[in-house]
């Protein structure tokens, strides 16, 4: 009596299967001798020990498993780069939407920071989007002295779900290996992340979207002197010379009077104890405060000319673009 039985592969002609050649592997198997199928389980780090028949089912269940393991896999990391484009904010695929063309921080331009190191948000009161590399937004949440997180351009307190957002981001990330803090911090504590000329122009692009054209050389060339009298003459404009009523006043600033800081009234007698810088970021966080917070785009409109109406009587170039506003306050 003869017996038929399969001629054994050659080790040359032995292929580790994969889920795509199980098929042509479990009609082959048979053919495997024991220490070509011991290779494979070593290939695939799975029990060696057992009968013929036993690693050759234990293999077709291991790539079977790692089959369907991939497909989850494949499709968690779908689903978490679907999350993180969310987190990322309004402008994670359009740069342009950011009204700042800058990072705060690093200075770096907004449209060069890497995707999967931008993050974004929409301002509630104005609807303005703004762009930060993470590591920097990071320093401005760690470096606040308070759970109150102040936009560095506008000095308007950000939202509690922008910054759960931002968190939330940052955990995914870092799950994920996703090494969001690449570069060491500065050793140095940083006062100040963005500087007074960048604030500025910012603050005059915000006007310039109501209506107006502006340049923010007209505030950031005033003197020291200028500065005082440009104060003072807007604090007289919003409460005596434009002879508003107090529901105009609401409407422009809901918030109440733009002239206190702090829960202080300004001084507006002596500012020999404060530099010009801080002069001008003072004058900057009323400014944002008349042409942000109104109710609509009329309000703010208004505000913005009650500001640029006070600028002109400092300003020869602002009053020279402007002349309609310098001759209704002089």
């Amino acid at each position: 009596m003869t017996t038929n039985f399969a001629p054994e592969l050659h080790t040359t002609e032995i292929v580790i299967p994969t889920y795509t050649t199980l098929n042509e592997f479990d009609t082959k198997s048979h053919s495997y001798n024991k220490m070509q199928l011991i290779n494979i389980c070593k290939h695939y780090n799975i029990n060696r020990v057992g009968k013929k028949i036993a690693l050759i089912n234990g293999i077709k269940t291991h790539i079977t498993q790692l089959h369907f393991v991939s497909i989850i896999q494949r499709w968690w990391r779908r689903k978490i780069i679907c999350i993180c484009n969310e987190l990322r904010g309004p402008a994670k695929f359009n740069r342009s939407l950011c009204i700042n063309s800058t990072d705060f921080y690093s200075f770096d331009d907004i449209r060069t920071i890497d995707f999967n190191l931008f993050f974004s948000y929409k301002e509630d009161t104005d609807g303005k989007i703004y762009g930060f590399d993470i590591a920097s937004f990071n320093e401005l949440y760690k470096k606040s002295s308070s759970y109150i997180i102040l936009n560095p351009y506008t000095r308007i307190q950000i939202n509690e779900d922008v910054i759960s957002r931002f968190n939330r981001l940052l955990c995914i990330m870092s799950a994920s290996n996703g090494h969001v803090l690449t570069e060491e911090t500065p050793s140095e504590v940083v006062e100040n992340f963005i500087t007074v000329e960048q604030r500025a122009s910012v603050v005059f692009q915000t006007i310039d979207a109501l209506g107006y054209y502006t340049n923010c050389s007209w505030f950031l060339n005033l003197s020291r002197e200028d500065l005082i009298y440009f104060i003072r003459h807007l604090f007289d404009i919003w409460n005596y010379r434009a002879e508003m009523s107090n529901q105009l006043r609401y409407e422009i600033h809901p918030q109440g009077n733009p002239f206190v800081q702090n829960g202080f009234m300004i001084n507006m007698v002596n500012y020999s104890f404060i530099s010009n810088t801080e002069i001008k970021e003072m004058l900057l966080d009323i400014i944002v405060k008349l042409v942000s917070s109104g109710i609509d785009d009329n309000r703010k409109y208004i505000g913005a000319s009650y500001v640029l109406s006070a600028l002109t009587l400092v300003s020869e170039d602002a009053a020279e673009a402007l002349p309609w506003l310098y001759e209704s306050v002089v």
